[in-house]
């Protein structure tokens, strides 16, 4: 498997009314850009909320291959619950892992 292949970023946009500063007490009706990276090579899963890091977990797991679909939106093993409740839009998955000032570029351009 090449390096390419254990990097991952996610992208997806979140309506919701007005903008707390911390994504999980985030409201309704505002959209917000989020960008999700994970680097096996730099041992990290990082967030971006708006182009800005919002946490950071460290980590040596690979991500391995799945023989099912990708899901966004919910959780794969139990679909009823923990479901995503809003809207998602312009969602991507690259085959590298974006730095920073790449997530801040997309965020806000």
């Amino acid at each position: 498997m090449g390096p390419n292949k254990q990097k991952i970023r996610i992208i997806s946009l979140i309506k919701q009314p007005e903008k707390p500063k911390n994504l999980f007490n985030r409201l309704s009706y505002f959209w917000y850009h989020v960008t999700g990276v994970y680097s096996l090579a730099d041992g990290y899963i990082r967030t971006y909320v708006d182009g800005e890091l919002d946490r950071e977990l460290e980590t040596t797991q690979e991500l391995g291959a799945s023989p099912g679909a990708l899901v966004i939106g919910c959780e794969p093993f139990s679909t009823g619950q923990y479901n995503f409740n809003g809207v998602m839009d312009d969602i991507r998955v690259y085959d590298k892992a974006l730095s920073e000032a790449e997530a801040r570029y997309l965020a806000n351009n």
